[in-house]
């Protein structure tokens, strides 16, 4: 494991967006087994592991499947033939707890599927036993579980199997996993994968609903999610670079934000835009980028949830005008 933790809060100053003021709260975690010894999974750093039909454990190897550096993998195959890991979060890793406050939760690793389906994911130990097993239905939250077989299915908060298509094909894959529990009621999550050292996540599902529920005493309260749960179903799967990444929305101000009745942040490739009072007025929304092109859009109504998943990396600048007052947000597009 690599303790790769950061606790940033960063006020960015770009000239190009006019003085604004962007601050970022984020503190992240990547588990990439360098530091675990060559061999069974079982008791290695908190891990625990449960076999099934079989008498191989999750194996540590410095090389699996043209991937150039330690991994996870397992390799027993045939159906009913496998093994769970489970691992609570603590504070080595990730360096931070899942809880009820605004936030946006990320999630990302790199997988080889198998035949009959690994499992990656996040579950709540509910009877505080440390362990989580394939049979925990009742512990294990949120899954995405990955095999040509089936095809790639995230199973969520309320039982409800989501399919994702079947497009990760037999090539190692980036998986990245957008969870924003406070995005309307339930919260939403997004699914993007691409292959490992292409420059752009192609998303699988966009802003889908998530079911999670922050008054619940059971998995559905994200507030309880904090195990990372696996389990192979089957040889030849392969796992590294688990990121978990919890980043505050960013929030802006400026000087005139005090007497206006607009407000705005950005955070997972959209902006938010917000009015004060009783007199909802039309906007207008112009976004540029640190080289001063510049993207214009009406917003009727002022208010909303408004994507911008159509811009390339960097920084930009959006500038909300309105009758009375203006907001200007500065924001990175990862």
């Amino acid at each position: 494991m690599k303790k790769a933790l950061l606790h940033t809060v960063t006020l960015f100053i770009l000239t190009f967006c006019n003085q604004a003021i962007a601050q970022t709260d984020t503190i992240s975690g990547i588990y990439d087994f360098e530091n675990l010894v060559n061999g069974n999974l079982n008791g290695q750093d908190d891990w625990s592991t449960a076999i099934y039909n079989s008498t191989i454990d999750f194996r540590v190897a410095d090389t699996v499947a043209s991937h150039p550096t330690r991994v996870l993998f397992y390799n027993q195959s045939g159906p009913s033939v496998g093994v769970d890991g489970s691992r609570i979060l603590d504070s080595n890793y990730p360096g931070f707890a899942f809880d009820t406050k605004p936030a946006v939760y990320i999630l990302e690793f790199e997988v080889k599927r198998n035949y009959w389906g690994f499992t990656i994911g996040l579950a709540a130990d509910l009877n505080n036993d440390g362990v989580t097993l394939k049979t925990n239905t009742n512990e294990k939250a949120f899954i995405l579980t990955t095999g040509s077989l089936n095809g790639e299915v995230m199973t969520l908060p309320n039982g409800t199997n989501y399919s994702l298509g079947n497009t990760f094909g037999s090539n190692w894959q980036s998986v990245q996993i957008l969870i924003n529990p406070f995005n309307g009621i339930g919260g939403t999550f997004t699914v993007g994968r691409k292959l490992i050292g292409a420059p752009f996540y192609t998303n699988l599902v966009f802003n889908s609903p998530l079911y999670v529920d922050t008054l619940s005493l059971g998995k559905s309260n994200i507030s309880r999610w904090n195990v990372l749960f696996l389990h192979s179903e089957g040889a030849n799967t392969g796992l590294d670079n688990i990121r978990l990444t919890k980043v505050t929305p960013t929030v802006t101000s400026v000087a005139e934000q005090s007497s206006s009745n607009l407000s705005a942040y950005y955070y997972e490739r959209a902006l938010y835009i917000g009015q004060k009072g009783n007199n909802i007025e039309n906007l207008e929304v112009s976004i540029i980028d640190a080289s001063g092109r510049e993207f214009k859009r009406s917003v009727v109504e002022g208010s909303g949830s408004f994507p911008l998943y159509d811009l390339n990396q960097g920084w930009y600048c959006a500038n909300i005008f309105g009758k009375t007052g203006n907001v200007r947000v500065p924001f990175y597009v990862r």
